[in-house]
């Protein structure tokens, strides 16, 4: 496994998770697709929950609490509409991928460059990354890819 990508979330400023000792791992841009869509997806998830919590709470400053939630939401939606955009079930069945990997790579690697090239904001602290391992063989931090 010479070429492969990494996808994960860490602290902002930090860069992934140092504490992981694996990272999930896609050899080819259609699983690093899916493991993108996943990611954004629970982010996007735990964006609306913690939306929901934040609307909830009683406490005297009310307008702080919804323009909190108002924010938490609308930022889940985004990231809901980028999981869309990577998502490789939707975009592999389309007409114009649908009988031409090559082309579906060529958006993947266009897709990457422009929302990866600094990592994407998940949460008011966090970061998702997607980075081409240089490491090749020897990278240390490999999980085995599922299909």
């Amino acid at each position: 496994m010479t070429v492969h990508w990494h996808v994960a979330s860490g602290l902002t400023g930090y860069g992934p998770d140092g504490s992981m000792d694996t990272f999930p791992t896609g050899t080819t841009l259609v699983k690093v697709a899916d493991l993108v869509t996943t990611a954004l997806r629970e982010w996007a998830d735990s964006e609306h929950e913690q939306a929901s919590l934040t609307a909830g709470e009683n406490r005297e400053d009310h307008a702080r609490d919804y323009h909190a939630a108002w924010w938490q939401l609308k930022h889940g939606e985004e990231l809901d509409f980028l999981a869309l955009t990577f998502d490789p079930k939707s975009r592999g069945s389309a007409p114009k991928f649908k009988d031409d990997p090559a082309a579906l790579n060529e958006l993947y690697t266009r897709l990457i460059a422009e929302h990866f090239t600094n990592p994407v904001p998940v949460s008011e602290h966090s970061r998702l990354y997607v980075w081409e391992c240089p490491e090749g063989d020897a990278c240390e931090h490999l999980e085995d890819e599922e299909d």
